[in-house]
C-alpha cells in the first residue's frame, strides 16, 4: 500500500529530523474526543471502531506525534487522491475542525498539492511546522 509506504517513511523522517522517540509517532491509532479532552485509545479493529463512534466522537489519524505522556501534540494526515472527492472533502473539513476544537494541531499532506508545489513531503512538513510554531524537539525531551 503506497499511503502506508509513505506514513512509514515520514515517521522515519520525524524520528531523525526531530529526535522523537519511535513510540511517540503513532500511526493507525483512534482518538476518543469528548467535550472537553481528547484520550488516544489505541490501534483499533473496524468493528471496534464503529462500535465505539456510536457513543463518542472518535478519529483515527494517519499519524499522531504524542509526548511522553500520550498527549496528543500533532497530528499529520496524508490525504490522497480519493480526498479530491466532494463527499470526503467535506468529512475532512468536519474532521479538522474536530482537531481544531480539541487544540491540536494537524497538518494536512495532500499529494495534489505538493505536485502542484513543486514540494517534498520533507520540505512541505518542516515548513508546516515551523509555519506553525510547534516544537517537535521539546516535545520529545
Amino acid at each position: 500500500n503506497l499511503d502506508s509506504d509513505i506514513l512509514f517513511q515520514i515517521k522515519k523522517y520525524l524520528k531523525k529530523k526531530y529526535h522523537i522517540p519511535t513510540n511517540q509517532i503513532k500511526i493507525g491509532y483512534s482518538i476518543k474526543f469528548t467535550d472537553n479532552d481528547c484520550k488516544i485509545i489505541g490501534k483499533l479493529t473496524y468493528i471496534e471502531i464503529s462500535n465505539i463512534a456510536k457513543s463518542f466522537l472518535m478519529h483515527t489519524p494517519d499519524i499522531i506525534i504524542t509526548d511522553k505522556d500520550e498527549t496528543p501534540k500533532l497530528i499529520i494526515e496524508q490525504d490522497g487522491k480519493i480526498h479530491d472527492d466532494d463527499k470526503i472533502v467535506k468529512k475532512d473539513q468536519k474532521r479538522n475542525k474536530h482537531y481544531d476544537k480539541a487544540g491540536i494541531p494537524s497538518i494536512i499532506i495532500n499529494s495534489k498539492k505538493l505536485k502542484m508545489l513543486k514540494k517534498t513531503y520533507q520540505v512541505y512538513l518542516d515548513e508546516e511546522i515551523e509555519k506553525m510554531g510547534i516544537n517537535l524537539y521539546v516535545i520529545s525531551a
